[in-house]
């Protein structure tokens, strides 16, 4: 049974090696697009603002078919926000990513940019 994605959540599978680990070190921040929730109710923001959203159907629409052009497309996020998220279905692992986490795309599924690590030993960002 597969799952899929509500609210303002994109399906991203991240890629994982031969032997099931995730290839990154610690976390994920890039994958490809491979399900966009059928119905939105709202767009939020880790400030939990809704902005005009909320049920607003004309608004969320727009917001649907823009979120749909990344199908299939590989997306970049910020470090950490996989945390949480991330789900094993049989052999893959998707990542349910806040549609307002994505930074960047590529058309090009092999792609290969990564997000540079700033994560301290401690868990929080680097401040130099």
């Amino acid at each position: 049974m597969a799952l899929h994605p509500v609210n303002d959540r994109l399906k991203v599978e991240v890629a994982t090696n031969e032997f099931g680990f995730n290839e990154e070190s610690g976390g994920t921040e890039t994958g490809i697009v491979v399900e966009v929730p059928d119905m939105l109710i709202y767009l939020s923001f880790h400030s939990f603002a809704f902005e005009n959203s909320i049920m607003n159907e004309s608004n969320l629409k727009k917001i649907q078919s823009y979120y749909n052009q990344f199908l299939g497309k590989r997306i970049y996020w910020e470090m950490l926000q996989d945390r949480g998220r991330k789900i094993k279905e049989g052999e893959k692992e998707f990542v349910y990513l806040q549609m307002t986490d994505l930074l960047a795309y590529s058309d090009d599924t092999e792609d290969n940019a990564q997000v540079i690590n700033q994560v301290g030993s401690a868990g929080s960002f680097n401040l130099s």
